[in-house]
């Protein structure tokens, strides 16, 4: 601990050698950081979660934009007499609506999203007709603005 008390009054000195007018002091004991403060490690996470969620949201609008005839909204969204999706702790058994398929369709029960809370929005791959009909190779889509948006520039442009 001693040397560090050195090298930082080292440092300072050679400040003060050559930057006269900076105002920069020596003290044996410094405060810690408050918890307002953060630092730079901190700083460059938030900064990268950030970066990593802009680049999630442009990929999502992409892909829909891609498959804007294989996206299911669930059914609850498109039907006011159909209960709330918040209520279900997974997607199971939870019924969307797709473009051109008149039947209801479900996720299939392989699928990654089947085990998480049900998405407002889904782009599907594929189709399979079992009991029940299922749609496969999916991730959750961008919000209904974003596809109202997607929607509205395809049939303008």
């Amino acid at each position: 601990m001693e040397e560090i008390h050195k090298l930082r009054a080292q440092i300072i000195n050679i400040i003060r050698l050559y930057f006269p007018e900076a105002d920069v002091s020596f003290s044996a004991k410094l405060v810690p950081p408050s918890k307002n403060q953060v630092s730079p490690v901190q700083r460059l996470n938030v900064e990268l979660k950030i970066m990593i969620a802009t680049q999630i949201k442009i990929l999502k609008q992409l892909v829909t934009a891609a498959f804007i005839d294989q996206v299911a909204a669930r059914k609850d969204l498109v039907e006011s007499n159909h209960s709330s999706g918040a209520q279900h702790n997974n997607s199971r058994c939870v019924p969307y609506r797709a473009i051109g398929i008149s039947e209801d369709v479900f996720l299939h029960p392989s699928s990654v999203l089947s085990n998480r809370p049900p998405p407002d929005y889904i782009v599907f791959q594929e189709v399979v007709e079992t009991t029940r009909v299922f749609i496969k190779g999916m991730f959750a889509a961008a919000s209904f603005h974003q596809i109202v948006l997607i929607l509205f520039s395809i049939t303008k442009g």
